[in-house]
């Protein structure tokens, strides 16, 4: 995976053509998951495919016991699923609202198409997706970050959240750790710090060949290599 690149390249998609999914394409896609990476201690989602009626499918799972952290590592599992997904052209999104009961959230992904006037004014509700500034983010030294350690926040940064909430802060505490904290601990948001987990690990582990992940709180982890 080219995790700067797709962080990049990944965007909300809230339109999109219908179509039908092919065993091969069902074959390829379920194959995604053998690619990906856990955090410590959890007990991997059991990801499921099928047909979505409003694109070309979606990924989900049912979560039956209700605890934080399965949300936790839903999101940061299902964040690397979206981004595999862009690797491969699809246009993705993460729906958390209107889910069957016990599914965190579905993956959906298709082929884009032009957003009608519903999607146009989500779009403009959640700001059009644009970022708050840099240094809103941090706390602690900026100074100890380096120009790898930057690019690894600033793809952090570029993590979808709930109506772009964005709820999250980092704190470097130095040259090579980084501790995330999630700001706003509403239920809605524990898949977001899922989501930034996972591109934290993905960018460290293209930049430096490896990943160190702690819970240190169940809201604050450190990351390191």
């Amino acid at each position: 995976m080219e995790f700067f690149r797709l962080a990049g390249e990944r965007s909300t998609v809230r339109s999109y053509v219908i179509q039908t999914l092919s065993n091969e394409e069902k074959s390829n896609l379920l194959a995604l998951k053998e690619k990906l990476l856990f955090l410590p201690n959890a007990r991997p989602v059991n990801w499921k495919l099928e047909e979505d009626a409003k694109a070309l499918g979606r990924f989900f799972a049912y979560v039956h016991e209700d605890s934080i952290f399965s949300s936790i590592e839903y999101g940061f599992e299902g964040e690397q699923l979206i981004l595999h997904l862009v690797s491969l052209g699809y246009g993705t999104m993460w729906q958390a609202i209107g889910t069957q009961e016990e599914v965190p959230a579905f993956l959906r992904f298709g082929q884009p198409k032009e957003e009608n006037l519903k999607g146009k004014f989500f779009k403009t509700l959640v700001r059009g997706g644009l970022r708050r500034p840099f240094q809103t983010f941090i706390k602690g030294e900026e100074g100890l970050l380096d120009d790898r350690q930057r690019r690894i926040v600033e793809a952090m940064i570029l993590s979808p959240s709930a109506l772009n909430r964005q709820p999250w802060s980092f704190t470097i505490l130095s040259n090579n750790t980084l501790r995330i904290e999630l700001t706003d601990k509403k239920p809605l948001n524990f898949l977001d710090l899922g989501i930034v987990l996972a591109h934290g690990a993905l960018g460290y582990a293209e930049t430096y060949g490896s990943y160190c992940l702690k819970k240190r709180e169940m809201f604050v982890w450190e990351l390191s290599y």
